[in-house]
């Protein structure tokens, strides 16, 4: 026996260190057995060994009876969408197969699955693998199967390497989906070094080769077994290495297999090995030598990934295009074998088919972006593109803008903006205004999500130009709805009514959805932003007009505007609603745009909330992503550097810094208030009175009377903790002019009942109470604010050395009602008989404000009247003579 049959007969009877994962599968099974489905996730780096694991976890003779359906995930050039399930699919054929290869919708894919799974007879196992390679349609499949798994009798296994599954990758989001309860998890560590030990023994090895075996390999189960099987008295230091090693004496008939093998990932059919190959029964023994399987059905596959990658990247160029060429000649001629448009622009990129790479691109684009697999269909229409050079200009023009879009949605805006931009300059050239102009809003939308406000304006402005010389249509409508979007943005409200009304008067008359949905979001969210009546209704239709519709970015952006109009208003319940709604819709479709911006929101809820860890997951996730906008950065960022700041972590300035850095080009106040009064937070936390009053007024300049009041009231508080007055009057939120008034207790308990603890500690933190400092500080320790605390602690340390009897602030003590500076300010002017109104006038105060520290005044000296509080004034001597 050679030594690569005797390792392979060990690794197939026998999986050293591995009992305890297969007792986890085997429990699993069985309780799937008795009715109770549920998911394990098999995970480890790359040759750890998980195929060898779920090979033999159901091929024991007590689940030899079970229904074990086979899937797994390609490492083409592009994903093909729904790959697993349609190679289940040809498993159990029926019902199954002919849902997979009809056009049915995807919920009715996804329906027809769980119900296989469910029907009486054998146990169904499903093991799908290499989940890393997923695209979005499979990994969408995955959540709905792992969410629903416990109601029917069967198992679900996936696997996925760790080293290629980061924190933004999307599958952590799907396993993060699933119900805890049903889920196990089987982590598969490196084999010791006595295991190596032994498989190197039982293969023949001298102890000289054992000498350095184990710290080369890492004990990586497919390192080891390759090496060994090697039969070579050097050790290989790489993988590539040890697979070609084993494979140097082979027939050349048997290396033409492996090669042919080589080119197909995951597996090749066996009728395609025979077209091209013929191959003997000899050959195919050889190739089951040196690590390839033949499975049940015929087909041929490397028993890794790995070495299947190292023995393409060993052929030249010119042989590898040559095997893919006629790997994909033989796929066209075989009429009856349904072949996935993905797989035959793989095998058409390699071989440099540009003919067939432009035919099939776009094809396998279109279906990519039917089953919400966005991103694959952006790198289809750039493979298209790529090969494009004997297309007319306007075949190239309509193909840019179908990459536009999809890149737009996915997220690499840059390419979208880039590729959007040729387009309007072939159709310039073309002479057909209405494309052109309708490339230039589109362009508008790319550059704003770039955060980019002047070129934004200045594409809206240019589309509208060209547009309007042409009769009203769709495209003009258009325009005028992304103008009302941008006067949205900009809290212009009675700008975005206006646009939007254009747009609809040209819309209806048409019976254009589209644009009446976006002029009703555009229109509500800007009427919301300004609390006027009407919005919501206004915006609620859109969104109920935009799912009926299947408008996928007007829904998404539906979604969005309605999470943030609430979370701005503290009104936490309301908003993770319509986040969690959208972040699922946009998911489901790979919409990165949109979800990252929701995900960014999310972790401003869950900061306020006090759930600064999920809050501070959240945004990294975001600001980790390369496709993540400049519009959704800002809001992470700003969550991520207040985590940091009040966990006084190292870091929080570069991202408060690069927050500001990124809102200012946008110019819009609901990008750069956030940040200056983050900034303002930060400054105020650490002591720096001076430089709090400068970071809130950057913010208060953006204000020009329109901005949002939640905002504007984290502002006024910032000016008020820093002694200075508000530079305007403004209307502000109830709970900060209670606040402003000095009713701590008021204030305290109104942000407790809107369920921020981060607000609630800084309300209190703001009296000169010991009770109320003491209550501060347990909730900033709570939180985890240390820089929180450290303000209350130096608080406390001046109650202490002033000696001020509780409740009272240095300034009251001159006073026998204890009335602060800016109470006997007002109590002076309410004596000289001035209304609430002039009072506010001249101390930059809202009317609002005035009557509630008016309320105060009137409680301090106990009277019921201004004339009483005059009398009572003059009667105690505060105003003096």
């Amino acid at each position: 026996m050679t030594p690569g049959n005797r390792v392979e007969r060990l690794m197939t009877t026998e999986l050293l260190e591995r009992r305890e994962e297969l007792a986890v599968l085997h429990a699993a099974a069985r309780r799937a057995s008795s009715g109770a489905g549920s998911v394990v996730v098999v995970s480890g780096d790359a040759g750890i060994g998980k195929s060898a694991l779920l090979a033999r976890a159901f091929a024991d003779g007590e689940f030899r009876d079970v229904r074990v359906l086979w899937g797994a995930c390609d490492p083409l050039f592009t994903p093909r969408p729904l790959g697993p399930f349609h190679d289940i699919a040809r498993q159990v054929s029926g019902a199954l197969l002919k849902a997979a290869t009809s056009s049915t919708a995807r919920e009715v894919l996804f329906g027809a699955m769980l119900e296989e799974l469910g029907r009486p007879g054998p146990t169904a196992v499903v093991v799908i693998e290499d989940v890393h390679w997923a695209d979005e349609a499979t990994l969408d499949l995955l959540k709905f199967l792992g969410r629903r798994i416990h109601r029917v009798p069967a198992l679900l296994v996936i696997s996925h390497r760790e080293d290629e599954v980061g924190p933004a990758h999307p599958l952590r989001s799907v396993l993060g989906h699933l119900p805890t309860a049903h889920v196990r998890r089987i982590s598969l560590a490196p084999l010791s070094s006595e295991a190596v030990s032994v498989l190197a023994h039982d293969a023949g090895r001298s102890p000289e080769d054992l000498e350095d075996l184990y710290g080369v390999t890492g004990g990586n189960p497919f390192f080891v077994t390759e090496v060994l099987a090697a039969d070579r008295n050097a050790v290989p230091i790489t993988v590539r290495d040890a697979v070609m090693a084993r494979s140097a004496d082979i027939s050349g008939k048997a290396r033409a297999v492996m090669e042919l093998v080589a080119t197909v990932p995951l597996r090749i059919e066996r009728w395609l090995v025979d077209d091209l190959l013929s191959p003997s029964s000899f050959a195919i023994d050889e190739c089951r030598a040196i690590g390839m399987v033949l499975n049940a059905d015929g087909s041929l596959a490397f028993r890794h990934e790995l070495a299947r990658r190292a023995i393409e990247d060993a052929m030249s160029a010119e042989h590898r295009g040559a095997l893919h060429a006629k790997c994909l000649a033989a796929l066209l001629r075989r009429d009856d074998c349904a072949v996935s448009a993905a797989r035959l622009v793989h095998h058409a990129d390699i071989a440099g088919d540009a003919s067939a790479l432009l035919h099939y691109g776009p094809v396998a684009a279109a279906e990519a972006a039917a089953v919400g697999a966005h991103r694959e269909a952006a790198t289809l229409y750039s493979r298209a593109l790529s090969a494009a050079h004997g297309l007319t200009m306007r075949e190239r023009a309509s193909l840019l803008e179908l990459y536009s879009v999809e890149c737009y949605l996915s997220a690499p805006i840059d390419a979208a903006c880039s590729a959007r931009a040729e387009a309007v300059t072939l159709w310039r050239e073309l002479n057909d205004g209405l494309r052109e102009g309708d490339g230039l809003r589109w362009l508008s939308r790319f550059w704003w999500s770039r955060g980019v406000r002047a070129e934004a304006d200045r594409f809206a402005t240019e589309a509208i130009s060209v547009l309007e010389q042409f009769p009203p249509g769709r495209e003009l409508a258009m325009a005028y709805g992304n103008r009302a979007q941008l006067a949205m943005l900009a809290t212009d409200v009675d700008g975005a009514v206006e646009w939007g009304a254009r747009a609809i008067a040209i819309a209806e008359p048409l019976g254009d959805v589209e644009c009446l949905v976006n002029s009703l979001i555009n229109v509500g969210t800007a009427e919301n932003t300004a609390d006027r009546p009407g919005g919501m209704e206004k915006l609620e239709r859109g969104l109920a007009l935009a799912l009926a519709h299947d408008q996928q970015e007007h829904v998404a952006r539906a979604y969005s505007n309605l999470a943030t109009h609430f979370a701005k208003k503290c009104e936490y319940d309301r908003a993770d609603v319509y986040l969690r709604d959208g972040l699922a819709y946009c998911n489901e479709r790979d919409m990165n745009l949109l979800s990252l911006y929701l995900l960014a929101w999310r972790a401003h809820v869950q900061f306020e909330r006090g759930n600064w860890t999920q809050a501070a997951d959240d945004a990294s996730s975001v600001v980790g992503q390369e496709r993540a906008t400049a519009i959704s950065r800002i809001h992470a960022l700003v969550v991520l550097g207040r985590v940091r700041m009040h966990r006084q972590d190292p870091g929080w300035e570069a991202l408060l810094d690069e927050a500001r850095d990124l809102a200012i080009p946008t110019g819009e106040r609901q990008r750069i208030l956030p940040v200056a009064c983050a900034r303002a937070e930060s400054a105020w936390l650490l002591g720096d009175i001076e430089r709090t009053a400068d970071e809130a007024a950057i913010g208060w300049a953006m204000t020009n009377g329109s901005a949002i009041r939640w905002e504007v009231g984290q502002l006024a508080l910032a000016f008020w903790r820093a002694n200075r007055l508000l530079p305007t009057e403004v209307s502000l939120p109830a709970v900060v002019d209670l606040q402003i008034a000095g009713d701590w207790r008021a204030a305290s308990s109104e942000w407790k009942r809107l369920g921020s603890p981060l607000q609630q500690a800084m309300a209190l933190s703001d009296a000169d109470d010991a009770d109320a400092l003491r209550g501060a500080l347990e909730l900033f320790t709570h939180l985890g604010s240390d820089a929180g605390s450290a303000l209350v602690r130096r608080r406390m340390r001046s109650l202490r050395m002033r000696k001020i009897p509780r409740g009272d602030r240095a300034s009251t003590r001159r006073n026998p009602a204890r009335l602060t500076t800016r109470q006997l300010e007002i109590l002076a002017l309410v004596c000289e008989g001035r209304r609430d109104a002039e009072i506010a006038a001249q101390c930059f105060l809202s009317t609002k404000t005035v009557g509630h520290h008016v309320s105060a005044i009137l409680g301090k000296l106990g009277v019921r009247s201004r004339g009483e509080a005059s009398a009572a004034a003059r009667a105690l001597g505060i105003l003096g003579s």
